[in-house]
């Protein structure tokens, strides 16, 4: 059925005069707002130039959107709360509050308005939003859209864009549905049960380190304290010798029966978020582009029912925040809300238009379906989608489709380094050693190298003598790169000959503000610039934005936009390929850090919020990638994705630190689902935990990163005596001990090579139907992989890992390539596989499955087919689906 919408501006008919408020020459930030959302920091300028503020309120306004099919049917959308059904017509799944507003000004009028369609391609709304003067020119500093009261099922999930993506189940045992414990009161929205395998805090010691071994906290000091602050413990019990239980004098329900458990709970993070082990439907926010939002779309759905859709389509990747708030009523609810500082934020102008829609609709089925819904959109449409796929970039290396594991020479998680651990003979036997090791051939291994040159330090003294005016090594003296350290070219050459590719770290967004050349090149001119919402801004308004990090060194962010730093950045970058004859370089930060408003006008690009960030950094990207030529790679941190086109492979450490990999709270690959075949990445953080007590870590979070496409590792070999948790684990790849995890890691590698075409120019499948009688859940916990709410997260893993992967080659039949692999010492899997065609784009019939590592024939079916098979312990089976 085809679907028909008028076009709706709001109006001001109805609304309450506003309230003026003279504030002579200075002007400070105001909310402009309706009952749930707000056009923040509104400005007038009146005829006799005195600048006023206008409040206002619109609450209770009604709206409505009329829709109207091909028979002439209409269908009215109004804030009363309607869900989405399966219909021959979409309606949203929610109370939509729309922000908006028409206020008369001294001498003007204003009207923010918001244009409302509907696509009858994809059922989608679209939603523009304009703000005009009738008047003298007025100044808009920052909108917001509100997506108001999505009712959440027992059976919905949350899908964020954090890293890779991550799903947050919302049924009523996992919802973070309210404020903390009181003292002295209770919760009955916490509901104490028997809880399951994996909730508990298993390993936990009867004596006086119980709540620090529980807790993961770094001492039992804190331990204790947060303990008695937000739950008033009175002990902690050991029941069966299978379960410890917490005692609460509050929010509990005592069960005694027999042996049964006295103290149970089904999960911390529903009482208190600083005792999240897993699985809370919490609240999200992240500013876009970074590593907390690395995707312009949120979703909220029920596989059973219906799920909502909301993002930004918004080709140029202006600045923006993303965020969900979980409600805290009775009926379950979270509303999304997207906002960014405007474009020219704080000149005067007669219209400003926002020059991308705000995006809603619904959707059926789950997290994979919602990405999709994106690719749609960005594939055709993004800047950074312009170059093409992988498969026919000429910047692409082939050789890089080859690589399949990396190292780091030494970094740690505190971003203070050992003084040895960059000095380039110890890097060379290291990496060396590992090779042969791991039993990689030639241009298999890639290295991570940082403090390669000097940074402060004397020139022969081996990292022992700083006598620069500020701290040397490290997170110092940036940009001042050269000359690299004694001995730099000697292993580069006995490195190349081994054929390990490297990749020499910089820094492409911070300036150390104590070094000659800040003073010599003027570097403040170009640093981004803060300032408070005023007009008229000048000089004296403006302020840099500073950070530093462990080294203690001051550094300023600077202006992506400006001609100066791209010349800094791509001359670097230059020089290390072309003269020190390295495979590419890293440039820290880019995809990472986020991005700031820069209102310095002298830059030549428009102040406040836009697309300056992006777009000037992807021309550094531009002119670093025109120096170097197409065979060489550029790395950055994290993987936002408007940094795609200028950027070979991703760091993803945020990705594989934001959540477990399997529960109610988890990883899930919307990246690759969105983006396959456009993007590489590889590495995650490593621990010497991941080791001991059991190596069985090291392989699961290997078998994650080979089962997401990404390239495996990123091992830091040389740690520092002092680091917490530590991450040297050089001494661990190579003890005999742990020979099972590295000819696991082998065979992960020898499969990633075998695979290599869907892993790279695929893209990832829904989820697959499996069921496994001898796969379990495990649950590492205390382990430092990631902290959230002040607690580690611990990992936790399947037994029996597996993903699947479409490939869509010219002028061939789709293919599915689906994965499966036994993470654990000694425990092979048997598993069923259920596959209905139709879910996963393969056309023709009958489906035939190949055991792509033997070459033998498996099964068929016409359309639907359920078949048993199998995977010995620390192995890969590969089962391909094609059609003829």
């Amino acid at each position: 059925m085809s679907v028909a919408v008028a076009l709706l501006a709001l109006t001001a008919a109805g609304a309450p005069a506003p309230e003026y408020v003279t504030l002579g020459n200075s002007v400070t930030a105001m909310s402009f707002s309706t009952d749930s959302s707000s056009f923040g920091s509104i400005v007038h300028l009146t005829a006799a130039n005195k600048q006023e503020m206008v409040t206002g309120s619109t609450s209770g306004l009604l709206w409505s959107v009329t829709v109207a099919d091909a028979s002439g049917s209409q269908y009215t959308l109004s804030p009363a709360a309607q869900t989405c059904a399966d219909a021959n017509y979409i309606l949203l799944g929610s109370q939509l509050n729309l922000s908006w507003a028409s206020c008369k000004a001294a001498d003007h009028l204003v009207n923010v308005t918001l244009a409302v369609s509907l696509s009858a391609v994809d059922n989608l709304f679209t939603f523009q939003l304009k703000v005009s003067s009738s008047g003298n020119a007025l100044t808009l500093w920052n909108w917001a859209f509100k997506l108001a009261n999505v009712v959440l099922n027992d059976g919905s999930s949350l899908l964020e864009n954090n890293g890779f993506g991550i799903v947050r189940d919302c049924s009523a045992s996992n919802r973070l549905d309210g404020p903390p414990i009181n003292p002295g009161g209770s919760r009955s929205s916490c509901d104490w049960t028997d809880a399951v395998e994996g909730m508990f805090l298993e390993g936990c010691a009867d004596d006086g380190n119980r709540l620090q071994g529980c807790f993961g906290f770094p001492t039992l000091r804190e331990a204790q304290e947060a303990c008695e602050l937000h739950s008033r413990c009175a002990g902690v019990t050991r029941t069966n010798g299978a379960f410890f239980e917490l005692r609460r004098r509050m929010g509990m329900k005592q069960s005694f029966s027999g042996g049964e458990t006295s103290w149970a709970m089904k999960n911390l993070a529903q009482c208190h978020p600083d005792y999240q082990v897993a699985g809370s439907c919490s609240s999200f926010f992240g500013g876009y582009p970074s590593a907390q939002a690395t995707l312009q779309y949120l979703a909220a759905y029920d596989p059973a029912s219906a799920g909502v859709y909301i993002g930004t389509h918004d080709k140029h990747g202006s600045t923006k925040s993303f965020q969900a708030t979980v409600g805290t009523g009775s009926v379950p609810t979270v509303d999304f809300t997207i906002s960014a500082v405007a474009e020219n934020a704080g000149k005067p102008l007669q219209t400003h238009v926002v020059d991308f829609p705000i995006v809603v609709g619904c959707f059926t089925g789950d997290w994979w379906d919602a990405s999709q819904i994106y690719r749609s959109w960005v594939l055709p449409n993004a800047d950074w989608t312009q170059a093409g796929p992988l498969r026919t970039r000429a910047d692409h290396p082939k050789w890089l489709d080859n690589t399949t594991v990396w190292v780091n020479s030494h970094w740690q998680g505190n971003d203070i380094f050992n003084t040895t651990g960059g000095d380039p003979k110890v890097v060379e036997n290291g990496v060396l050693a590992v090779q042969k090791r791991f039993g990689l051939g030639q241009a298999l291994l890639g290295l991570h190298w940082y403090e390669w040159d000097l940074l402060g330090y004397e020139a022969g003294s081996d990292y022992t003598k700083c006598g620069s005016e500020i701290t040397c090594g490290f997170d110092t003296h940036y940009p001042e790169y050269f000359p690299v350290r004694d001995g730099f070219n000697a292993t580069m050459a006995s490195l190349r000959s081994a054929g390990v590719r490297v990749t020499p770290y910089i820094n492409g967004r911070i300036f150390d503000i104590a070094t000659k050349t800040w003073g010599d090149d003027k570097g403040y001119n170009y640093a981004a610039k803060q300032a408070s919402p005023r007009l008229n801004l000048g000089s004296s308004d403006l302020s840099a934005y500073n950070e530093s990090y462990g080294s203690k060194a001051e550094f300023n962010v600077m202006c992506p936009a400006t001609q100066y730093w791209d010349d800094v950045i791509a001359g670097t970058v230059k020089t290390i390929v072309n003269e020190l004859k390295t495979d590419g370089v890293y440039l820290d930060q880019i995809a990472s850090a986020g991005a700031r408003q820069c209102w310095d006008s002298t830059h030549g690009h428009p102040i406040g919020g836009g697309s300056h960030w992006v777009s000037g950094y992807r021309s550094m990207l531009a002119q670093a990638r025109a120096g170097i030529g197409n065979d060489t790679i550029l790395l950055t941190e994290s993987n936002a994705e408007s940094f795609m086109d200028g950027i070979n492979v991703y760091l993803s450490l945020t990705g594989y630190a934001s959540a477990p990999f399997t529960g109610p709270e988890r990883m899930v690959n919307a990246f690759s689902a969105v983006y396959g075949g456009y993007f590489g990445s590889m590495g995650a953080e490593f621990f010497q935990a991941d080791f001991a007590p059991d190596p069985n870590v090291f392989s699961a979070k290997n078998a994650q990163m080979f089962l997401f496409g990404s390239q495996i590792g990123w091992y830091s070999l040389i740690g520092r005596d002092n680091q917490n948790p530590p991450m040297g684990v050089q001494q661990y790849l190579l003890d005999d001990q742990y020979t099972p995890e590295i000819e696991y890691l082998r065979a992960l590698s020898d499969a990633k090579l075998l695979v290599s075409d869907w892993l790279v120019y695929g893209s990832a499948a829904r989820d697959l139907p499996v069921t496994s009688n001898s796969s379990r859940t495990r649950i590492s916990h205390g382990h430092p992989r990631g902290v959230k709410n002040g607690v580690k997260l611990g990992v936790a893993y399947n037994s029996l890992g597996h993903a699947c992967y479409v490939l869509d080659t010219p002028g061939a039949l789709r293919t599915m390539m689906c994965l499966f692999t036994a993470v654990e010492r000694n425990v092979s899997c048997d598993f069923q596989v259920t596959v209905d065609k139709s879910k996963y784009g393969l056309q023709g019939s009958p489906v035939y499955v190949q055991d792509y590592m033997t070459g033998s024939q498996v099964y068929s079916f016409p359309s639907v087919g359920t078949f048993n098979y199998s995977v010995e312990a620390h192995a890969v089976t590969a089962l391909l689906f094609y059609t003829k």
